[in-house]
């Protein structure tokens, strides 16, 4: 029984580090597309430049809300134009 219990125990460990790293990796590589995709207008603290560059960070979320609002997003040139594919999109835009 306690062998049991043990190896329910390694298991169940395992599997949680696995999801976290799994999701560290994609928060990551979130972070490193925007640095190599977005940081260049829109600062490394998404905070963009006003009247020049829309900020990103706490902002970004509110389009959720309008209707087309998802369509929008992934048609602004520097979304669409990215060289990163729609899921690296999603992060990026999640990590803002």
């Amino acid at each position: 029984m306690k062998l049991f219990l043990l190896i329910l125990s390694y298991i169940t460990l395992s599997a949680f580090v696995s999801v976290s790293l799994a999701e560290d990796g994609a928060d990551n590589l979130g972070r490193q597309n925007y640095t190599l995709n977005c940081q260049g207008c829109h600062l490394p603290d998404a905070s963009g430049s006003p009247g020049l560059v829309p900020k990103i960070k706490d902002f970004v979320g509110n389009f959720l809300h309008v209707e087309g609002g998802r369509e929008f997003i992934v048609q602004v040139p520097g979304s669409a134009n990215a060289p990163i594919n729609d899921q690296e999109l999603t992060d990026v835009l999640t990590g803002c």
